[in-house]
């Protein structure tokens, strides 16, 4: 739990980010340890005599085998990201009404690498191939509802006005008591109660 729990303050965000950076730059590590093993192996293709091939291909090797180290280290890091995710008390967006609101073409954007999308996201890289990505966005889009959004009817002004004249003013305020036989509304009072009738009843909206 830790301390944080009872401060009010979460620090799983923050983690979730941490290990998303990390993650990104063991993946660039991998691509330059690739590109350069692949270098040596042409340059020991090469070279002039089988000790300076045996050496850069050994460095190669190497590499190969750093990268299969790095890929170790990525899988741990993944294992962090769900238990990380699992300790979030916040659950994902309802993707049902994701007609309403996205274009279609942002779907497989955010599929590709959330974190690039955005960095501070909860949602993890589930490293998708384009086939994957393709089909997934297409059943979100597929599945979403395609109905417009309820609109709530305007509210009648008039009856919300005959309401504030005649029920509200039986809320009196001191003054009106003492000084005049006709009850004058108290506009706090009065506009309160009036909140409150609608809220309970709909009456502004009939």
């Amino acid at each position: 739990m830790g301390c944080h729990r009872y401060e009010g303050y979460d620090k799983e965000p923050e983690d979730l980010l941490s290990v998303a950076q990390q993650i990104k730059q063991i993946e660039q590590e991998k691509k330059d340890n690739f590109k350069q093993a692949d270098d040596l192996m042409k340059q020991a293709d090469k070279a002039e005599s089988n000790e300076e091939a045996n050496r850069l291909n050994d460095r190669a090797i190497a590499l190969k085998v750093t990268n299969s180290k790095l890929e170790l280290r990525i899988g741990q890091l993944d294992r962090s990201t769900k238990s990380l995710l699992q300790d979030m008390k916040k659950v994902g967006p309802n993707l049902k009404d994701i007609r309403l609101k996205l274009n279609k073409d942002w779907i497989p954007v955010w599929l590709k690498k959330p974190s690039d999308f955005r960095a501070t996201t909860k949602m993890p890289n589930f490293r998708l191939n384009d086939k994957q990505i393709q089909a997934i966005s297409a059943y979100v889009w597929q599945s979403a509802l395609t109905d417009p959004l309820p609109k709530h009817k305007p509210g009648n002004a008039a009856h919300g006005k005959e309401l504030f004249e005649t029920r509200a003013a039986l809320h009196v305020t001191p003054s009106a008591k003492a000084t005049s036989c006709r009850a004058e509304p108290s506009p706090q009072i009065s506009l309160a109660w009036v909140k409150r009738t609608t809220m309970t009843t709909g009456a502004l909206g009939s």
